[in-house]
């Protein structure tokens, strides 16, 4: 698969841009809703990264670090999520394909449902996931109320081994859509391949930056 970055501007000629002609067809959308739900799982698994050095900080109270747990965490749910959302074009993941992916694993599904769970509750647009708050009365000796208090709990802490487990299940959903998305490809360009020229010239054109080139692998 070719990875180009689309130029929005006015396109400056050269050998750094490509010219391209869109693809709307439905095998071309399911190809690329693949590759949306791939790059939704990287973002999984460098959220996990990333997550992994700050949680003793957090855990000491370090303000910067609790609110990068809590950003990070809240993306990699969200991403995780959105590759099982059936809303979107061609085939989402499914929790037989979390547990397929995983046949050694027997507590999979159950830490696929937790993620699912916990996506809701830090995605919530309602509900606080770092603490809930509560009201309570205070009283005098004769019983009456003498004012009133406001008190919090913190929620469970994030901990390392749903953050490791999180990053387990997102690679091996990588290598399954990974493989789903060399299918696609072989479909789409036997599609293409159909076309006559006037039909791509028929397209909407584009101009996208050239990926630089792979360097060669150091002399031994």
């Amino acid at each position: 698969m070719t990875d180009t970055k689309e130029q929005t501007g006015p396109g400056t000629g050269g050998e750094d841009f490509v010219d391209l002609w869109r693809l709307e067809t439905p095998t071309a959308r399911a190809l690329a809703a693949e590759a949306e739900r791939f790059e939704d799982l990287q973002t999984v698994l460098r959220c996990c990264e990333g997550l992994l050095p700050e949680l003793g900080r957090a855990a000491a109270g370090f303000p910067e670090a609790v609110l990068l747990v809590e950003a990070l965490w809240t993306v990699a749910l969200t991403s995780y999520a959105r590759c099982f959302d059936a809303a979107g074009e061609g085939i989402p993941l499914t929790e037989e394909d979390v547990v397929t992916a995983h046949p050694d694993n027997k507590e999979v599904r159950e830490w696929h449902r937790a993620l699912m769970r916990l996506r809701k509750h830090y995605a919530s647009p309602s509900v606080n996931p770092r603490e809930s708050v509560s009201v309570s009365v205070a009283r005098a000796e004769d019983g009456s109320a003498a004012g009133i208090a406001l008190t919090s709990a913190s929620r469970p802490a994030l901990d390392e081994v749903t953050v490791r487990s999180a990053g387990t299940i997102a690679f091996a959903l990588s290598e399954v859509v990974d493989g789903r998305i060399a299918g696609r490809q072989g479909e789409v360009f036997t599609e293409v391949a159909a076309l006559d020229a006037a039909t791509l010239d028929g397209l909407a054109q584009w101009r996208a930056a050239r990926p630089p080139a792979a360097e060669a692998p150091p002399e031994a």
